[in-house]
Parts: structure tokens; sequence; C-alpha cells
């Protein structure tokens, strides 16, 4: 027969915990506690668990992504947490700059995620020469190959769902997406946009930059949002904004903008990596 062995979560004095443990030093309780882990390295619950020779345990959620999972024991189930980076899919069709940053963020150590895939309906897009570059996964979807867009996004599903992804990203994806696949990653489904949405939604590319030239804006920038039904005009979840000047050209602004796109995506997923924002 073995002692049940205790694990305590806790943020605060740990007022029940001294309970606990002065009842198994009295030999009232046929238990043991292993392990007493707070999320605050001041928690007082913690210099009790010390006072008594335990095992402490501080957990500091601000550098880490959290992930539920179940797991089992010879006694039974329980759901344990554990840190894992944040996964992220990416679906692209052309160049990839954006990937380019999030790669080179990742490599410097600067963002704690890991990008399990990305995903082209286009076989030589440059985007996936990036991430072969950077010996990511890389998958090609051909939609000619498929009765309906639904089906091959049932394709792009599997994969997706294959690498456990946390968060999709739009990286130059030119198609839209039908409620499918939409609706499987509500919420975890992000695009950016080159303008200052709700302004210029739906255009695409250098027409956006020369419409804000056409009609003398004198600010621009991108919009990180949520993919939903309706085209470019999911929450929003992020913005960042240029000034627009004397000379600029449609050429120009896309350069602009563009930086702004890497700098957005970068600051939105640590955001989540950070638990400021939650996913879903």
């Amino acid at each position: 027969m073995v002692k049940l062995k205790l694990g305590v979560l806790g943020s605060t004095r740990g007022t029940d915990l001294q309970g606990i443990i002065d009842s198994i030093e009295q030999g009232k309780l046929d238990a043991e506690v292993s392990v007493v882990i707070s999320n605050k390295k001041d928690a007082f619950i913690l210099e009790r668990a010390r006072n008594h020779y335990l095992e402490t345990f501080v957990i500091d959620y601000t550098k880490h992504g959290f992930q539920v999972c179940s797991a089992s024991c010879g006694r039974g189930s329980y759901h344990l947490a554990k840190m894992v980076k944040l996964k992220l899919g990416v679906l692209g069709s052309t160049r990839g700059t954006d990937l380019q940053g999030i790669i080179d963020s990742i490599e410097q150590g600067k963002l704690d995620a890991e990008v399990s895939v990305v995903i082209s309906n286009k076989k030589d897009a440059f985007i996936l020469e990036r991430a072969r570059n950077h010996y990511l996964e890389t998958f090609v979807i051909d939609y000619t190959k498929h009765a309906s867009r639904e089906s091959a996004e049932e394709e792009i599903i599997k994969k997706l769902d294959e690498k456990q992804v946390d968060l999709v990203l739009l990286i130059g994806w030119m198609r839209i997406l039908t409620p499918v696949i939409i609706s499987r990653f509500r919420g975890r489904f992000w695009n950016v946009h080159p303008s200052l949405l709700p302004k210029y939604a739906g255009g695409m590319n250098l027409d956006v930059h020369k419409a804000v030239l056409d009609n003398h804006e004198t600010e621009t920038g991108c919009t990180v949002h949520e993919v939903i039904e309706e085209v470019d005009a999911g929450k929003i979840i992020m913005q960042k904004s240029c000034a627009v000047v004397a000379g600029d050209t449609p050429e120009t602004l896309k350069d602009k903008v563009q930086a702004l796109e890497v700098e957005c995506f970068l600051a939105a997923i640590q955001e989540v990596i950070d638990g400021k924002r939650t996913l879903g």
C-alpha cells in the first residue's frame, strides 16, 4: 500500500495546506504532499511548504504558452497542465515576407513559438522555399484535384490538425475560404490586411496603397484580424500605422506597411504567449 501523493497549486497564503500538513505530521492522514506549485514567487503558501521541507515550484505564466491535456495513471485519470511552445500553421500563396520575419524572431529566441507547417495552393510559391530553407514542413494543396473548395479545405484541416496547430496565420493567401475551415479554427484564424480596417476592406496589394494615395490619406497601416465568413470583417486583433508623406508611391507604401505587418503579427502572437490574449 502506498501513501496518497498530493500535489498542491496555490497563489495565496495556503491556510488549508497548513491543516493538511499538520494532519500528516500528526499521523492522522496517511498521505504526503509531493509538491507545492504557485504562479507567484512571493506567495506565502510557498513559505509554508518550505518550512516543512516540501518541494516547491514557481511557474511564470508570462514566459510560456499554456496547454491543458489529459493524462492517466494506475489510480485513475486527471488533467495535466504542460508548457508547450505555441504552434503556428501558415497558409500562403505568394512570397511570404511576413513569414520570414516570424522565422527570424523564433530563431533569434525572441518569440517562443514554432512554425509547425507552411501550406500553399501554389507549388512554386516562394513562401515554400522560405520554409524549406529553415527546414520547416511544407504542404501543397492542389485545388484542381478536388471536386469543391470544401473538399480541398478538408485536406488542409487534416494537415493542420495532424500538426496540432494552435493558431493559423494567412500570409498572402490568395483564395477565399469557406465556412468549413473558418468554423473549424474560429477565433484561432488570423489574417493581416494592408490597411487600417475597416478602411479599404476587400482591397488587395498595391490597389490598397493606390487608393490610400488617391484619397489623400495622411495615415495608413495594417491590421491583424480574425478570419470570419465576411472578407476583412473579423474582430480586429491589432493595428499599426505609419504616416503617408509627400513623394510616397504605392510601392513605397507597400514597403512601409509590410514592415509593420511583421511587427503587428509578432506583437499579437507575443500577447498570446504571454497570456494577455486568448484564442478561440
